[in-house]
């Protein structure tokens, strides 16, 4: 579980750092509404960033309870006796996480322009 997570972490964060680089390189034609998202978008994605800090969830494992904090990289661990379970990769973790969530607001505005102009297309023929 704690591979997949990692793995899917990767794919999130080289799909987000792709996306921001197509939307840098074609800044995307969207709708009057959109726009204004548009330039908050650092903001949005600043908010969803330490947003992720708070994120945690349950995990049991060898007769014991944990709660662990990082989506969708593990960053630290609790166990039901209060033991912290943190180490090296604690920051670059935490680091990864904040990384990540700032840039998902890339993968949705790249789509929302591919969208937007595949319809533009259709809509000229």
């Amino acid at each position: 579980m704690t591979n997949l997570l990692a793995v899917s972490g990767l794919v999130l964060l080289a799909i987000s750092i792709w996306a921001w680089r197509q939307n840098r390189a074609n800044v995307p034609n969207l709708p009057p509404p959109w726009t204004r998202v548009w330039a908050w978008r650092w903001v949005i994605g600043g908010l969803i960033g330490v947003g992720s800090y708070f994120l945690r969830y349950p995990v049991e494992g060898d007769g014991e309870h944990y709660t662990v904090y990082g989506v969708p990289f593990i960053s630290y661990a609790f166990d039901q006796r209060g033991e912290d379970y943190a180490g090296v990769l604690t920051i670059p973790a935490m680091l990864l996480n904040f990384l990540t969530c700032v840039l998902l607001p890339q993968i949705a505005f790249w789509l929302l322009a591919r969208y937007t102009s595949a319809r533009n297309l259709r809509g000229r023929r």
